[in-house]
């Protein structure tokens, strides 16, 4: 004779209740205590020249990369520094949707202004690693690699503009350059005694270079002379590699 003790529905109800509570209890939140690993890279694009192609050599050392654990909240839940070759990773992740994020100039807006570029990823059971590389936008002269070097050439002529009386390499003479699409100059150097001058640590991209010069071709005589104003001479500069040296040639000037 077997025997059977019947359980009362309500208490199925509590007992299900019971197992479902525990499984919520069992799930954890994203954050630290897994074995999965986000990593990448933080790449870098010039803010002034935004059309130019970001590639795996324009990466940041040494930048804050950013993580939030779960959708919850826009407070980091941890941060690190890039490696030398701009490379980061995040360990021991549980499963979970995570956000990586780093600080980037905006290149929507015509002045500089910060905003944060995100990467949004969900780790799964079974991932074991997550590439999340990052880009972000820098000023045409912030950790750049390349440069840009010219000389200018003066020809000194006599006061009403008729006969050249000495030409030469010009010394301490103002060189200007424009970043990409920018109204006025950016940055301003003078050439060393031999003519020469240079800008560095520039990215690639897109930069005008010029120099002032007078304009013979509006000198006039009414009937003393009167000095026309001033010609920009310029050079159209494109930066197309890391660790570039450009040579942008001789600017000639008039005096």
């Amino acid at each position: 004779m077997r025997l059977y003790t019947l359980i009362p529905p309500y208490s199925l109800i509590s007992l299900f209740s019971l197992i479902s509570l525990f499984s919520l209890s069992c799930k954890k939140d994203p954050g630290e205590g897994g074995k999965a690993s986000v990593k990448g890279k933080l790449l870098a694009g010039n803010y002034h020249s935004p059309s130019t192609p970001v590639t795996s050599e324009d990466f940041l050392a040494d930048e804050d990369v950013f993580i939030v654990y779960g959708n919850e909240t826009d407070v980091a839940s941890d941060d690190i520094k890039t490696g030398y070759d701009g490379s980061f990773i995040f360990k021991y992740l549980l499963p979970g949707k995570y956000r990586i994020y780093a600080y980037s100039l905006d290149t929507s807006n015509s002045s500089p202004s910060v905003k944060v570029t995100v990467n949004e990823i969900e780790i799964s059971k079974k991932d074991k690693e997550i590439i999340a590389d990052l880009i972000v936008y820098k000023e045409a002269d912030n950790s750049g690699s390349s440069a840009i070097r010219g000389r200018v050439f003066l020809k000194d002529y006599n006061a009403n503009f008729t006969t050249i009386e000495n030409s030469y390499y010009a010394p301490d003479l103002d060189v200007y350059i424009i970043y990409g699409d920018t109204v006025g100059f950016n940055e301003r150097t003078r050439t060393d005694f031999n003519g020469f001058y240079e800008f560095r640590n520039l990215r690639k991209g897109q930069y005008l270079i010029y120099s002032y010069s007078e304009d013979s071709a509006k000198w006039v005589q009414v009937p003393t002379p009167i000095n026309p104003p001033d010609l920009a001479i310029k050079k159209s500069i494109t930066i197309t590699s890391n660790n570039q040296l450009v040579d942008a040639g001789t600017i000639t000037v008039l005096n």
